[in-house]
C-alpha cells in the first residue's frame, strides 16, 4: 500500500500529461478507500470477558447483573468499571477493571472457599434463645452453631426475667467458645426486698435459687443460712409455707433438681448444705425434702426417710465438727437440741451441762434447759431457767420472744382461779415487754391482739378495747383487723 501511494505521488510530481495525472488521482482515491476499509476491520470495539474457576459465579458490573461465569463480550465504555463476582461458599471478589479504547479486556479470577469455624455458646442460666447478627437460630443453650462463616457477628442472648447480653464475636478460627453469664432482674428485686424486710425467709430462699443460677454459690449459701437463722428465731410466728420452701428450696440445691452446676460443684455444695442445715435448720424436715425431690429426678432410685435417723445422722456430723472445735458452745447446744428432738434428755443434758460450763451466762443454754424441764414436768425449773434466759439475753428481739414465751407460761397458770392475783400481773408486764422489743409493727399488733384476749378473759374490757383501737390503726393483717373490728363493735366500754 504504502508503495502504490509512492508511486501515485512520483506520477503526479513528474507527469504533465493530464491523462496520466488523472489515473494516478484514481490510484490514491482507490487507496485511500482501501486503507479505511482495512482499518475499519482491524479496530475492534471496547468489551470484557470474565472466566472463573470455579465457574458458574455471579458477575455484576456497574452494579448490574450481566450472568454467570465464563461470560463473554460484555459490551461497555472505554475507562474504569466496578466489577463484582460472588458465588456462594467463596470469598466475594470485587475491584475496579480499567478497559482499553479498543479490544476485549480478559479476566481470569481464581475464587476463594470461604472459610468457617463452629460456634459454641455457652449461658448461665442455661436453655436461653440466640440472635445472630439479627437472625434467631435454632436450638437453646447450650448451643453449637456449625459452619458459621469467618467474620464479625453482633451475638444477643436473651432468657426471661435476665437482661439482654450482648457482645461482638468474631470468627476467625475453627472453634470459638463464647461463655456469658446473663444478669438476672430479679436478684435486685428480691435484694430491694430483704432490705425492706430481712425477716422474709420467701425472698431469701427465691433470691438463693438465683444466685446458684448464676453460679455465685457463696452468696446463695449466705442467704439460705440467714433464712434458716431466721426461722431458728422466730418460728413460732413464721407462715409454714415459707418455711416449706425454704426446705424445698434446701432440697432441690442438695440433690441438683434444676441445672445450675456440674456433678463436681454439686458434690462441693452438699457438705456446705449439710453444716448449715445441721447448725441452723431442721435436719429430719431437710431430709424429708432431699427424699422427696431425689425421687423426683431418680425414679429408680430409693430414698427412705426416716426423721429420728435424720436427727442421729445430724448429731454425727456436729460431734464430727465438735472435735475439731471441742469448746464451741453453739456446737453442744445445737447437738443437745437435737437429742432432745429424739427425746433423748440423759444425752441433752450432758451436753448442755458441758455447754453450761463453758459459758454460763449463754441464754441459749438456759431456753435449751427449759425444755428439758418441761420435758421432764418440772414446771417451777423450766420457768425459772426462762427467766434467766430472758435476763441474761442481749439481742432485744430474742428477748421480746423469751417475754412473749414467758407471757403464755404464766397465763397457762390462770386457770387456778387462787393463783390469779399472783400470774396475772407477771403474764401482762411479761406482754408489754414482749410488745415493747416487737421487731416490726406487725409482730408488736399480733402480742397486743394475744394481751388484748387477756384483758376481756379477766373483764378488763376497756383496755382491750383500746388495744383493738392500736390494732386497728397500726396493723396490715387482714385477720387482726377483721378481729379488732368484730371486738370493737360488739363491745362496749365500761366508763
Amino acid at each position: 500500500m504504502e508503495s502504490l501511494l509512492s508511486a501515485g505521488l512520483s506520477v503526479i510530481a513528474m507527469s504533465r500529461d493530464s491523462r496520466t495525472i488523472r489515473r494516478a488521482v484514481c490510484w490514491l482515491a482507490a487507496w485511500v478507500v482501501v486503507t479505511a476499509i482495512l482499518s475499519g476491520c482491524s479496530e475492534r470495539p471496547p468489551s470484557l470477558s470474565i472466566t472463573t474457576d470455579p465457574p458458574g459465579a455471579t458477575v455484576f458490573v456497574d452494579w448490574k447483573y450481566v450472568g454467570l461465569t465464563p461470560v463473554k463480550d460484555i459490551s461497555v465504555e472505554p475507562g474504569a468499571h466496578a466489577v463484582r463476582i460472588e458465588r456462594r461458599n467463596h470469598d466475594r471478589w470485587s475491584k475496579l477493571v480499567a478497559v482499553g479504547e479498543h479490544g476485549p479486556t480478559a479476566l481470569e479470577i481464581k475464587l476463594a472457599p470461604v472459610r468457617r469455624g463452629d460456634v459454641e455458646i455457652v449461658s448461665v442460666p442455661a436453655n436461653a434463645s440466640v440472635r445472630l447478627s439479627g437472625v434467631d437460630r435454632e436450638g437453646k443453650t447450650p448451643v453449637t452453631l456449625r459452619d458459621v462463616p469467618y467474620g464479625t457477628y453482633d451475638l444477643t442472648i436473651t432468657a426471661t426475667g435476665y437482661e439482654p447480653w450482648k457482645k461482638s464475636v468474631e470468627v476467625k478460627a475453627n472453634h470459638v467458645r463464647v461463655d456469658a453469664n446473663l444478669k438476672s432482674q430479679m436478684v435486685e428485686f428480691y435484694e430491694a426486698r430483704i432490705r425492706s424486710n430481712p425477716r422474709s425467709i420467701f425472698d431469701r430462699a427465691e433470691l438463693a435459687h438465683h444466685y446458684m443460677i448464676r453460679k455465685e454459690f457463696d452468696k446463695g449459701i449466705e442467704q439460705l443460712a440467714e433464712a434458716l437463722k431466721v426461722v431458728k428465731k422466730n418460728q413460732h410466728y413464721l407462715d409454714s409455707n415459707e418455711v416449706k420452701r425454704l426446705y424445698q428450696e434446701l432440697g432441690k440445691v442438695y440433690v441438683g433438681w434444676f441445672d445450675f452446676a456440674s456433678e463436681s460443684e454439686l458434690h462441693e455444695l452438699q457438705p456446705r448444705i449439710q453444716e448449715i442445715v445441721n447448725l441452723y435448720g431442721n435436719y429430719a424436715t431437710f431430709q424429708k425434702q432431699v427424699a422427696s425431690w431425689g425421687r423426683q429426678k431418680d425414679p429408680n432410685r430409693r430414698f427412705r426417710f426416716d426423721p429420728r435417723r435424720a436427727n442421729l445422722e445430724a448429731i454425727r456430723n456436729l460431734q464430727q465438727l465438735l472435735r475439731k472445735r471441742p469448746k464451741d458452745v453453739e456446737l453442744l447446744i445445737r447437738i443437745a437440741e437435737l437429742y432432745l428432738r429424739n427425746y433423748d434428755i440423759k444425752q441433752a443434758r450432758e451436753y448442755l451441762d458441758m455447754a453450761m460450763k463453758l459459758d454460763p451466762k449463754n441464754y441459749s443454754v438456759h431456753m435449751q434447759l427449759s425444755s428439758i424441764y418441761r420435758r421432764m414436768g418440772k414446771h417451777a425449773e423450766a420457768e425459772k431457767a426462762l427467766e434467766a434466759a430472758a435476763k441474761l439475753c442481749k439481742d432485744p428481739v430474742q428477748r421480746g420472744n423469751l417475754h412473749e414465751t414467758l407471757a403464755g407460761v404464766y397465763q397457762t397458770k390462770l386457770i387456778d382461779v387462787d393463783a390469779v392475783h399472783n400470774w396475772y400481773p407477771k403474764a401482762v408486764a411479761e406482754w408489754q415487754q414482749a410488745i415493747k422489743l416487737a421487731e416490726d409493727p406487725e409482730r408488736a399488733c399480733q402480742r397486743r391482739f394475744r394481751l388484748a384476749l387477756l384483758y376481756r378473759r379477766m373483764g378488763e374490757q376497756d383496755k382491750a378495747l383500746d388495744l383493738f383501737e392500736e390494732i386497728l390503726k397500726e396493723s396490715k393483717n387482714a385477720g387482726l383487723q377483721n378481729y379488732a373490728k368484730y371486738f370493737l363493735k360488739h363491745s362496749k366500754r365500761r366508763k
